[in-house]
C-alpha cells in the first residue's frame, strides 16, 4: 500500500510570506513609537533617519490594519480551503489505488 501524501493548501505559504511581512512592519512600527519616546536619542543621532522609519512614521499604522486585514482574509481563505484540500488528495489517493487493482497481475513463472 503507498504512503499517502500529505496535501498541501497554497494558502499555507501565503500566510507565510505575509505573517513575516507583518513581523517586520510590526517591529519596525514599534521601533518608530520607542524612537518617538525618547526624542533625546533621536536628536543626538541626527535628523537623517532611516526611509523605512519615515514611511513608518507617517503611514505605519495604515499599514499594519491593511497587512492584518490581508492576514485575516489568508487565514479564514486556510481554514474554509482546508477540507477540500483534503478531499481532493483522498480522491486522487483512491484513483491511484484503483489503478492498481485494476492492473493485472504478471502470471507466475512455472517450470515445463
Amino acid at each position: 500500500m503507498p504512503k499517502r501524501r500529505k496535501t498541501f493548501n497554497p494558502f499555507y505559504s501565503l500566510l507565510v510570506v505575509l505573517g513575516v511581512a507583518f513581523v517586520i512592519t510590526a517591529c519596525s512600527y514599534g521601533l518608530v513609537l520607542l524612537r518617538s519616546t525618547r526624542p533625546m536619542d533621536a536628536m543626538r543621532a541626527g535628523n537623517a533617519q532611516n526611509p523605512l522609519l519615515q514611511l513608518m512614521q507617517r503611514h505605519g499604522q495604515t499599514i499594519l490594519f491593511v497587512e492584518l486585514g490581508v492576514l485575516l482574509f489568508a487565514t479564514v481563505g486556510c481554514i474554509t480551503t482546508d477540507d477540500y484540500w483534503e478531499r481532493r488528495s483522498a480522491a486522487r489517493q483512491a484513483d491511484d489505488e484503483s489503478d492498481v487493482a485494476d492492473k493485472p497481475s504478471p502470471e507466475p513463472i512455472t517450470k515445463e
